[in-house]
């Protein structure tokens, strides 16, 4: 077995992988994950800019899944 040592902190939530090629799938999806463009944290940045102006506009994690309709119910 060969160690490899990286001086990036890496955080990754699985850690045993069968195959090496498993595990270049797994780093390029987080890699990938963890990216946003610009155009998508300049949406996130107005949706929190609205939401802190607007915070009685805002409803609980709680209210959402108590207003989502399951099909068939």
């Amino acid at each position: 077995m060969t160690t490899i040592k990286l001086d990036e902190t890496l955080k990754f939530a699985k850690t045993h992988f069968k195959t090496l090629e498993e595990f270049q799938l797994y780093v390029i999806a987080q890699a990938q994950a963890d990216e946003l463009t610009a155009e998508h944290k300049s949406i996130l940045d107005e949706r929190l800019k609205d939401f802190y102006a607007h915070p009685e506009r805002s409803i609980t994690v709680d209210e959402l899944f108590a207003s989502i309709k399951r099909k068939g119910n």
